[in-house]
């Protein structure tokens, strides 16, 4: 029978059997971890299911903003068609207007030479300038005029009750203008208001067509017609005279 070699002394003596279950701690320990797997893997699939609703809901929001700049897009396109559907009629507007003053300019001519046929040129063209500007402040005044105050403004100048021929039709005329204006819409104005005193400028006026190009700016014989937030569409008639 063999024996065992002996040990160094002071060895430990050797296990007598197979290795016995570790400590509770490392029980205790795998336990907890074994506790934790099922409510991590709820919550990981939970985490998934967010992401997927998140995925969607961001898909959804992208249609969306597509749809709404397509939108944005359609409605740009009618606002442009619009603006130049409403620009093109105040052109044409604009177009009847200077027809207009044309009209009422050849009715207060008529009226000059009624009363003051036989005075100087000068004298007649001055008479002639201020009668326009009478009718036309009527006419373009903020409330409509009758033809009776028309009269009036052209007696007022020349003291001849008569000298103004029929004003009917330019009268009918300016009515129509200014209603097809209010229908167009947007806020438009005349306006008389010029720098008196200072040289005739050819780029941002009309030169009445008895005036010297030479001589200071008297007044507007006839309003500019500005659409507000538009350039001017048709610019003022001035009037120019000596100081």
């Amino acid at each position: 029978m063999s024996q065992s070699p002996a040990l160094p002394p002071g060895s430990p003596p050797p296990p007598s059997g197979p290795p016995g279950p570790g400590r509770p701690e490392d029980a205790e320990l795998r336990r907890s971890v074994l506790d934790l797997i099922g409510p991590v893997r709820k919550m990981r699939e939970e985490l998934e299911r967010l992401r997927g609703r998140v995925a969607r809901q961001e898909e959804r929001i992208a249609r969306q903003d597509e749809q709404l700049d397509l939108m944005r897009q359609a409605l740009q396109r009618v606002r442009q068609d619009t603006t130049t559907e409403k620009d093109a009629a105040h052109h044409e507007t604009a177009a009847w207007y200077t027809d207009v003053r044309r009209r009422i300019d050849d009715l207060a001519g008529s009226a000059a030479r009624a009363a003051y046929g036989d005075r100087a040129a000068p004298e007649r063209h001055e008479a002639h300038a201020r009668i326009t500007t009478a009718l036309c402040r009527l006419a373009f005044a903020a409330q409509p005029s009758s033809p009776a105050d028309w009269r009036r403004a052209a007696e007022g100048v020349t003291g001849d009750p008569d000298a103004l021929p029929d004003v009917g039709r330019a009268w009918q005329e300016v009515s129509a203008l200014r209603f097809r204006i209010g229908r167009l819409g947007g806020v438009h104005r005349w306006d008389f208001e010029v720098p008196a005193g200072r040289p005739y400028d050819p780029e941002a006026y009309d030169l009445w067509h008895k005036s010297d190009p030479g001589l200071p700016v008297s007044h507007a014989v006839a309003p500019a017609y500005q659409v507000a937030g538009r350039a001017v569409h048709v610019r003022a008639w001035v009037h120019t005279a000596r100081g």
